[in-house]
């Protein structure tokens, strides 16, 4: 079965460095997944924040919502042509060569692999013409940019992905060649064709209903589809669209409905400054015996820096995270020294910039008596049950710290 991703333009990949390794073999982008999403909207947002587009950042969220979208048309068109209509996008590509002509049907297709060039054609493998001239798996990369540039028109004329249209804008292709006439035709064709089975609806007609009823909202499209479109598209992607509605709501919590301004800053609290007090009619060191008010300290808290809002962070339990390390390796991992570089450049590679360790502080020996005493004899001490606030001596003590922090 082909695997299709989410096409993304010539000019967008160089703009925003993506890296070769997250194209698929047909050069198609893939962030259907929460990590690439996330490493995608990073890579988007340092530069538009470079070029003060601070209203244009994207979320993870939105990106994997896209990219979402795109693979369940893909699928229900496979699922079309595969279960109902087989053949449909052969006689498509037939009829099209004849209405519009060879050449300009060629000329259209040429500009899309250009414009969105295919991983062997961006490394300059294989020429644009070449690669037309092939397949991939059975079926001829002409139906297989036909098929693209459906979704590509669909993608266009969906406002709420309009954050994100400078990936696969078609403005190119509207201007250079017959591609509105092409788009036309195609979904003409398919009116006359057999309908998709889904409520009798037509090809095009069945893609665009969750735009049209939800045109301004990612959350509410992937919705309409789970709810209306369920016994169709799948237990596994059924829940892909459960996770990627979650990632949208707890964007929302943590970055648009609690004030954080952008979307990639989560709120700061602030305080008043010792001046601030003083005009409000409160001292600093006030001990007033009633209860209201305890100032002897005054707040300390870490200022706001660069640094911060880009923070991507990682949480291991230490011991956990030691012992599926020595399955994974093979050997005994039971110190923070010993912990492979190879893992920590894999963390590097998934672009987490923080590492929180849990658990690495000296435990009390008393927890991990009164766990055993209630029925637990393989128990640990509790990671929130400290002796002192040392690294533990048994994880290799403050010396493997080091070691691991320089790493």
């Amino acid at each position: 079965m082909l695997k299709y991703d989410f096409h993304v333009s010539k000019t967008a990949r160089q703009k925003y460095d993506f890296d070769q390794s997250l194209f698929s073999i047909t050069g198609d982008l893939i962030i259907t997944n929460f990590s690439q999403a996330r490493l995608l909207s990073n890579k988007i947002n340092r530069k538009r924040k470079f070029d003060g587009l601070i209203d244009q950042l994207v979320t993870p969220g939105e990106i994997n919502a896209v990219g979402l979208l795109h693979e369940v048309f893909h699928f229900l068109i496979r699922k079309y042509e595969q279960d109902v209509n087989p053949g449909v996008f052969k006689r498509a590509s037939n009829f099209l060569e004849e209405d519009i002509g060879e050449k300009d049907l060629s000329n259209i297709l040429l500009s899309f692999v250009k414009e969105f060039p295919p991983l062997p054609v961006f490394k300059k493998e294989v020429s644009p013409k070449k690669y037309l001239s092939g397949s991939t798996g059975d079926k001829p990369n002409t139906e297989i940019i036909l098929e693209e540039l459906i979704l590509l028109h669909l993608e266009n004329r969906n406002p709420a992905a309009s954050k994100l249209k400078e990936l696969f804008s078609d403005e190119m292709l509207h201007k250079k060649t017959k591609y509105t006439e092409l788009i036309e035709k195609t979904e003409k064709f398919f009116d006359k064709e057999k309908p998709t089975g889904i409520g009798g609806m037509h090809l095009f007609s069945l893609l665009k209903i969750p735009l049209i009823t939800n045109p301004h909202s990612l959350e509410q499209q992937l919705e309409f589809i789970r709810k209306e479109w369920k016994i169709f598209i799948g237990d596994e992607i059924f829940s892909r669209l459960l996770k990627a509605a979650d990632l949208i709501k707890e964007e929302y919590r943590l970055f648009i409905k609690m004030g954080g301004g952008e979307k990639a800053t989560p709120p700061v609290p602030v305080y008043p400054s010792p001046h601030q007090l003083k005009i409000m009619g409160v001292d600093e060191k006030s001990t007033e015996d009633d209860g209201d008010l305890h100032l002897d300290e005054f707040e300390k808290f870490s200022e706001d820096t660069h640094w911060i809002p880009e923070v991507v962070m990682i949480a291991k339990n230490i011991y956990v995270w030691m012992h599926q390390l020595s399955v994974k390796y093979q050997f005994e991992i039971k110190r923070l020294d010993q912990i492979p570089d190879e893992e920590l450049d894999l963390l590097a590679q998934w672009n987490f910039t923080a590492l929180w360790l849990i658990g690495i502080w000296e435990r009390s020996s008393a927890s991990q008596k009164i766990k055993q005493q209630t029925g637990n004899p393989q128990a640990a001490a509790s990671a929130y049950s400290l002796f002192d606030y040392v690294i533990a001596q048994e994880i290799g003590g403050e010396g493997a710290f080091k070691n691991m922090k320089e790493r």
